[in-house]
């Protein structure tokens, strides 16, 4: 599957009926609005877990980490939006950042940008060839 950008609908899509109460309430009253910076940055935080399995050469996420980052945005606009509310949300941020650590190890395997699978990014380390001579034994 080809990679996506998180959307604000997807985000408002997720929260429950306090929360989504709660943030609109605020949008409205004139402040800004919390909602574009935290997509913003968790995309690039979630992107630094991927790039150490699958190079970025696409916009967006894979579609493997797109709950995990929902859950992450949710837990970070709750925080903004209702206070002490972001208790509900934890557990699922935790996991997230957990599923993330697996990506970044290889051990949870992204799809990459192009729609194969990939593996973890690894060095490449070629054995030197060894070939002895008798000349190279002196001294032994």
């Amino acid at each position: 599957m080809a990679w996506s950008l998180i959307t604000e609908a997807a985000v408002l899509d997720e929260l429950n009926n306090a929360e989504l109460e709660k943030y609109r309430e605020i949008v409205a009253d004139d402040q800004p609005d919390p909602l574009p910076g935290i997509i913003s940055r968790v995309t690039d935080l979630v992107r630094a877990y991927v790039g150490k399995q699958t190079p970025l050469s696409a916009a967006g996420l894979p579609p493997e980490v797109m709950d995990p980052a929902l859950d992450i945005i949710i837990y970070r606009l709750a925080k903004r939006v209702i206070p002490g509310g972001e208790a509900q949300r934890k557990g699922a941020a935790d996991d997230a950042y957990r599923f993330l650590e697996g990506v970044a190890k290889g051990d949870k395997v992204v799809s990459a940008a192009d729609g194969t699978i990939a593996g973890p990014v690894s060095p490449s380390v070629d054995e030197p060839t060894r070939t002895y001579r008798p000349e190279d034994q002196d001294g032994i």
